[in-house]
């Protein structure tokens, strides 16, 4: 980064400028944020407005949920999760139900350039594998937020899923009797 007489003139920006922007790893972990956001983002903007969209939040709720999950918990403890009583109670933060360092998901961008990093002898593995503990730790947290503030945990979520058009399709006779 070049200096210039219209930077910022205070600590904060020093410290960014000297430490941060030389964090080999920087864009990664700025990968890795993004692909986190990606998503969620669907959901936050496509539920923005004034239509009635509550019976489709529970699906899309679930999808979200399995989705974050399958980034650091187990396969196995994934298939165990049937229902939406079992994803709000699931244990996020009980480490027996996650994958070892190695095989956290941090995203396809992040994992390239991290591999392309190690390639180029830039990084060392002990590096890569704190990445992947923030990583970790920061998808426990935000899994761990969403599912206890979930809307999941509401049964008008679930109920008025027997409104969404995809659903009464796919299974009338469920439906028909979600109804009656």
């Amino acid at each position: 980064m070049k200096s210039s007489d219209s930077d910022p003139k205070t600590e904060s920006f020093k410290i960014v400028k000297e430490t941060l922007l030389k964090d080999v790893l920087l864009a990664p972990k700025l990968e890795f944020f993004i692909s986190l956001s990606k998503h969620v983002e669907p959901y936050l903007t496509e539920y923005q407005t004034d239509a009635p969209m509550l019976q489709f939040a529970h699906h899309d709720l679930n999808a979200i949920a399995i989705g974050l999950l399958k980034r650091f918990v187990i396969p196995e403890k994934i298939e165990e999760i049937k229902t939406t009583k079992d994803i709000v109670s699931f244990q996020v933060t009980d480490p027996l139900n996650h994958v070892t360092r190695h095989k956290i998901a941090v995203g396809f961008v992040a994992d390239s350039m991290i591999y392309e990093l190690k390639k180029a002898k830039k990084v060392s593995e002990l590096q890569i594998l704190e990445i992947k503990d923030a990583c970790k730790s920061i998808l426990v947290c935000f899994a761990d937020k969403f599912l206890t503030k979930s809307p999941l945990h509401y049964g008008l979520v679930k109920d008025m899923a027997c409104l969404d058009p995809a659903a009464i399709l796919e299974s009338k006779v469920k439906h028909k009797q979600r109804l009656n």
